[in-house]
């Protein structure tokens, strides 16, 4: 998503503003025109106006009187990786006891329907898939950041992790949340489609993927529950391992 611009006022390009109007009239616009301006540049809502180094969700310039407040590593905080891992170990075992017993039994995945050489190819399909969403995930991760103004994108693995970030780029709050949340949201509503579409024998492999989604964006999911709680104004650096916040 784009800066707006301010070298030509969209007002103006209606044929009532061509130059046959009254002065009036002229005059009327362009101060509506300065008034919208102002709104866009006002601290706290929509961020600034495309300027040298900034976007209207992000920098790559620290605005001055900013400093780091907080950081996040979960590879180094190992305390709250477990919690968090913990968490999504629960959810992932209470959505498998719900898909079984509410929506399809676990035994039709692996069960008799089409042969064993079906069951395998099920399961084939399954491992492959989620392979190709982890890195959907952080490609995801990465569209948003684009759509936000972001620079300079990286990727990368650690370990069983895969990661987007940008060492050079500082988001808004509102960015951020939308770059946390992107893959759970833009995901969980494709694998909830296929859900419906798929025949019974195929529904536990998307069902998975589906969990994984969810179980997967447990991070994304804690760290937007810190970020909502911070001010307004704090920008957040990512760099798809550890997370910078600043405020003034």
């Amino acid at each position: 998503m784009k800066g707006v611009s301010v070298g030509t006022p969209f007002f103006l390009y209606h044929s009532g503003c061509s130059g046959r109007g009254s002065m009036d009239q002229r005059l009327q616009e362009t101060l509506i025109f300065r008034r919208f301006c102002g709104i866009l540049n006002r601290p706290g809502q929509f961020g600034s106006i495309e300027k040298a180094g900034m976007h209207m969700n992000s920098t790559t310039v620290l605005p001055q009187g900013y400093h780091e407040t907080e950081h996040i590593n979960l590879q180094t905080d190992k305390k709250t990786a477990l919690r968090i891992n913990i968490t999504a170990l629960i959810v992932m075992v209470a959505l498998m006891v719900l898909g079984h017993f509410a929506f399809c039994p676990i035994v039709t995945l692996y069960g008799e329907s089409g042969g064993a050489l079906a069951s395998l190819l099920r399961l084939g399909v399954l491992l492959a898939a989620y392979f190709a969403y982890i890195i959907l995930h952080e490609l995801t991760h990465a569209a948003a950041m684009k759509l936000s103004g972001g620079t300079n994108l990286r990727f990368g693995f650690t370990g069983l992790y895969a990661y987007a970030g940008s060492e050079k780029d500082y988001f808004n709050k509102a960015a951020y949340i939308v770059i946390a949340l992107a893959p759970l949201a833009v995901w969980g509503v494709i694998f909830t489609v296929l859900l419906l579409l798929v025949p019974t024998e195929w529904f536990w492999v998307v069902y998975f993927l589906q969990i994984g989604n969810l179980t997967g964006a447990a991070g994304d999911i804690y760290v937007t529950a810190k970020i909502i709680k911070m001010p307004r104004d704090v920008l957040v650096m990512d760099t798809g391992v550890e997370m910078f916040f600043y405020t003034k």
